[in-house]
């Protein structure tokens, strides 16, 4: 199978190819409850974006896949110690380097895969920040919303948000090693006193250690690694469908109509 993270390949391995789309793994450092590695969120873009771009291969399109940025925006998570924090602004300057670099070379459609909640804003702010500039087309894919149904079909819980049974199954198959089952405990979250807001929908930054006191939300000692070989295999197979169908979509004129 030939190579398809950037971090990894040596020259050689460019010959006889030529890459339409380069995939931006996203992560962050932060806590997991008591039983998940701070770096999840950085592993699961990592490898999804890694296996989705061998698919790729196996249908003849060239997927290059990044560097994966560990870190992410995490200023509601900071009470938690070890917990690293990076401004959206500091992103933006690194994404904005790392286009200019690529589109150099020829490379003219990202995919911005993100494994972690607190950047789909941030990114979502750059696409428009960057619309247009240097002619290159940014897309953004948040892994878990590709199967959400998925998700709702193999969970027994109906609290989905941080360090999960969702989260921790797809850990489970992910990176089996760095799982501390044994710590896992059930941690719900909080209900703010801003009962307004949460009936019209207002939204506002969880301050996170007054709404859990493990660092984690749901019942993660439902997860199994059989869930998450579920979620993952569909996941892997959606975003290898969407990253085929951007390569062989030309990027004329019109594009992406």
């Amino acid at each position: 199978m030939k190579k398809v993270e950037l971090f990894e390949m040596c020259r050689k391995d460019f010959e006889g190819r030529s890459f339409q789309v380069a995939v931006l793994p996203i992560g962050a450092t932060e806590v997991h409850a008591w039983h998940l590695p701070f770096g999840n969120d950085a592993i699961h873009a990592r490898e999804l974006a890694r296996r989705a771009a061998e698919r790729a291969g196996e249908q003849g399109v060239d997927i290059l896949v990044t560097p994966t940025i560990p870190f992410g925006c995490s200023p509601d998570v900071m009470p938690f110690p070890y917990t690293i924090d990076v401004k959206p602004t500091t992103l933006f300057r690194l994404w904005d380097d790392l286009i200019a670099s690529l589109t150099t070379h020829g490379i003219r459609k990202f995919v911005f895969l993100s494994g972690h909640g607190g950047n789909d804003c941030p990114i979502e702010a750059f696409r428009r920040e960057a619309y247009g500039k240097y002619g290159a087309f940014l897309v953004q894919v948040i892994w878990w919303k590709t199967v959400w149904d998925v998700i709702e079909e193999v969970t027994e819980t109906d609290e989905i948000d941080h360090a999960d049974e969702m989260e921790t199954s797809v850990s489970l198959e992910l990176c089996p090693d760095l799982v501390r089952m044994d710590a896992a405990v059930k941690a719900p979250g909080k209900l703010s006193r801003l009962s307004a807001h949460h009936k019209y929908k207002g939204e506002f930054l969880r301050r996170w250690d007054g709404f859990t006191t493990t660092g984690g939300v749901g019942d993660p000692t439902k997860a199994t690694r059989e869930k998450g070989k579920k979620i993952v295999e569909v996941a892997v197979q959606r975003i290898s469908d969407m990253l085929v169908e951007l390569a062989r979509t030309e990027h004329d004129e019109t594009f992406p109509y």
